[in-house]
């Protein structure tokens, strides 16, 4: 026979986890409502590609600082807009795997929608600097839901959530003008 006790941590424990399931729906549904998103995925560091550096006289791998993945993601997401000749806004969850490495899941509003060549162009230069990279279209607002409800919201808490300078300044993005999609990476630049 369980105490008063263990009975009220058992529905302290049920109402957090209620609580947590809800506020996690809640914000998967706003991130969705955030922009157009036209891209989502997930972007891996390859550790073959960093350098390695001495620790006690052994050569170990290096792991990428959080503030180090962040930036990089940064410097691609300007990257991708000089080659795509448009705005790009995003939003994306930087994780760790078990060993260390940081991952990202981001999701991506394209100025002017998705055209052909820009997954290639996009996969392209994240591998090419960084690693591998898997980057598709959404089937639905739902997909979109449900996807930033897994990975975005939960790292909200620990504040591994990437936001683009737009959706920081609350703007409610619909795709930007050229001048918008300038100010976007002047404001990018000044916060890297």
């Amino acid at each position: 026979m369980s105490s008063w006790r263990e009975e009220l941590e058992d529905e302290m424990r049920a109402s957090r986890r209620e609580l947590t399931r809800a506020a996690t729906s809640a914000m998967g549904d706003w991130i969705s409502q955030l922009a157009p998103w036209t891209l989502f995925g997930g972007l891996t560091f390859d550790p073959k590609r960093c350098e390695q550096e001495r620790v006690f006289g052994t050569l170990i791998p290096r792991r990428i600082p959080v503030d180090v993945a962040a930036g990089r993601f940064k410097r691609w997401m300007r990257a991708s807009e000089k080659a795509l000749g448009r705005g790009i806004v995003y939003v994306a969850a930087l994780e760790s795997h078990k060993n260390g490495w940081p991952h990202l899941h981001p999701l991506l509003a394209l100025e002017d929608g998705l055209q052909a060549g820009d997954v290639a162009t996009l996969g392209g230069l994240w591998f090419q600097v960084n690693g591998f990279g898997r980057l598709e279209a959404p089937r639905s607002i739902e997909d979109v839901s449900g996807y930033a409800a897994k990975y975005l919201a939960k790292d909200y808490a620990t504040g591994a959530l990437l936001l683009s300078p737009a959706l920081v300044a609350g703007e409610r993005w619909q795709g930007p003008s050229r001048a918008g999609a300038g100010a976007s990476v002047q404001a990018e630049s000044s916060s890297s």
